[in-house]
């Protein structure tokens, strides 16, 4: 039988006095973000997840629709975090920082797009997520393909 190679987990140092040691997992009693109602404070909430996500310089790499759940309370979930990037990882060189910083501005961009995919759907309407004006105002510029290809998901 062949054995998937462990690819390792960066830890804290031993002698740090930050508590976080690992992520928690939780089950969420919700739905899809694409499918869930999200008010200003909860894509707020959102977006700070992912900054301080990316402030510990992580990249969730996976940030997409199906990553992103609505409690029944309205809370707002980034999940699966099976494809996340702890800096330096491999497929990024040392020296290659930038482009690192620049997957996660990508993924900023992403979010911002994905929000404003919620606000034009009827039960998001009168609710303040983005203050964007288009698909490309969101995302920032020119949406790729891999994610303006979730578009259709979001649905009344």
């Amino acid at each position: 039988m062949d054995r998937r190679q462990w690819l390792g987990f960066r830890q804290s140092p031993e002698k740090t006095s930050d508590p976080v040691r690992g992520l928690l997992l939780d089950y969420i009693d919700g739905t899809g973000i694409a499918n869930g109602t999200l008010n200003a404070s909860g894509a707020s909430n959102l977006r700070s997840q992912l900054d301080r996500l990316h402030s510990l310089d992580i990249a969730h790499a996976d940030l997409y629709p199906r990553n992103m759940m609505v409690s029944k309370d309205g809370d707002p979930y980034l999940i699966d975090f099976s494809s996340a990037k702890l800096w330096p990882c491999r497929g990024f060189q040392k020296k290659k920082k930038k482009i690192f910083d620049g997957y996660l501005r990508e993924e900023n961009s992403a979010l911002e797009y994905y929000l404003f995919q919620l606000q034009k759907l009827k039960r998001h309407r009168g609710l303040k997520i983005s203050d964007a004006k288009s698909d490309e105002d969101a995302y920032g510029g020119e949406v790729p393909w891999t994610v303006e290809g979730f578009k259709d998901e979001f649905i009344d």
